[in-house]
């Protein structure tokens, strides 16, 4: 009976490949856009991914052991990584900007247009969530508590290897005074 209902679940879970499909209609968007991009493009660009993250925090600060919350924060991650693709490929990539030294690190953020740094804000948006995404299960896993891991969660919101390093100081801190008693 079990392997019966696995399959009707299996069945009424959609493909994979599925997944892409939002990045592939942004992409093939991307290339039709001219690629200096107008403002008001990059600056739509710009809110959707900040308002496609939005969801996923609530549900794993709110709705932690929600079977619904990998699902949201799945659909927040490629719905943003379409916004990061849409960006990249509009991008005119400043001469001399590379991630191989700071100065063209510096010269990405100083001369970049509007596409490069929607990329680059992008990229800070989808680790600040892994790392709350990750924060989140292992919590679960680990069973801390929640009124512990709500502060780590807002430090990784903002700053997301702090509030990573935060996380693992209370998890070591609490597993230790669990020993002890």
């Amino acid at each position: 009976m079990q392997t019966l209902n696995a399959q009707r679940s299996a069945l009424h879970q959609p493909p994979t490949y599925l997944c892409c499909i939002p990045i592939f209609f942004c992409v093939s968007a991307a290339l039709q856009f001219p690629s200096n991009m107008s403002d008001g493009t990059a600056k739509l660009v710009f809110s959707i991914a900040n308002k496609a993250v939005l969801p996923s925090w609530l549900a794993i600060a709110f709705l932690p052991n929600s079977p619904h919350t990998s699902k949201v924060v799945k659909s927040s991650v490629l719905l943003t990584a379409a916004c990061y693709a849409f960006s990249l490929l509009r991008s005119d990539w400043p001469k001399g900007g590379n991630f191989g030294s700071l100065r063209g690190v510096r010269t990405i953020f100083q001369k970049g247009c509007a596409n490069v740094h929607n990329a680059c804000w992008i990229h800070f948006l989808c680790y600040d969530l892994f790392v709350g995404n990750y924060i989140n299960k292992d919590a679960i896993k680990s069973g801390m508590p929640r009124k512990y891991v709500i502060p780590c969660l807002f430090v990784a919101l903002m700053y997301p290897p702090a509030g990573f390093l935060l996380y693992n100081l209370l998890k070591y801190i609490l597993a230790r005074k669990l020993v002890e008693m």
